[in-house]
């Protein structure tokens, strides 16, 4: 994902584009046969293509700057994810 594509008007910080509770942000995975039609469905309202979903198991976030700000193997992060659901 890469943070500098998300329309967002002066948020300056990586942590808040990330984390705010903003209303009406969703994130959707989208097949490339049907890129265009989710955009043509979506035209005139605030979008964009902010990453793609690829095979190797690791989240990589590139913040405004364009360092990369997170990279992380997907396992670790489920395993931190679902630890607090494993103590109760």
């Amino acid at each position: 994902a890469d943070l500098r594509q998300v329309p967002a008007k002066d948020c300056g910080r990586d942590d808040i584009l990330l984390f705010s509770e903003s209303q009406s942000r969703l994130l959707v995975t989208v097949r490339p046969g049907n890129k265009d039609q989710f955009e043509e469905i979506f035209a005139g309202q605030d979008f964009a293509l902010i990453g793609e979903v690829v095979e190797q198991p690791v989240l990589e976030i590139t913040g405004g700057s364009g360092q990369v700000v997170l990279q992380a193997d997907i396992q670790t992060l489920k395993a931190s994810w679902q630890a607090p659901l494993k103590e109760l």
